[in-house]
């Protein structure tokens, strides 16, 4: 496995996990069903999809990685949708959790890792 999926593993792993606290931390907050905790919960599955999703890319070979431009695309696509929230959870809360940031710093380090991933079948051989 190369750094970059090693990198790109290891956000997508911490990601889940945070995924993980935030919906435990719905019983914490909320005491019964309403349309607030619903979006809560939304949010924690969100992130368990897209952690998810960089453990699943990280994992392809070379080959695969190439064949599955969609998967790849599919990721790059929700670590942009992870930064956006962050930055905006950021923004409303201005800065005074460290949710924010944290996932910003995450979701951008998969990123970066998925994209200096070889986008050719022997990437697997680095």
């Amino acid at each position: 496995m190369s750094r970059e999926q090693s990198v790109q593993r290891a956000a997508g792993w911490v990601v889940v996990v945070i995924s993980f606290i935030h919906l435990a931390v719905t019983f914490v907050d909320y005491d019964a069903i309403s349309l607030r905790a619903l979006w809560f919960v939304g949010s924690g599955f969100a992130l368990l999809l897209m952690g998810g999703l960089n453990v699943v890319t990280s994992a392809l070979d070379g080959t695969t990685f190439v064949s599955l431009r969609g998967l790849r695309l599919l990721t790059l696509s929700a670590n942009a949708c992870g930064v956006t929230l962050g930055l905006l959870f950021v923004a409303l809360t201005h800065g005074r959790q460290p949710q924010g940031p944290v996932l910003v710093l995450l979701f951008g380090v998969a990123t970066l890792a998925q994209l200096g991933r070889k986008q050719s079948p022997d990437s697997s051989t680095r």
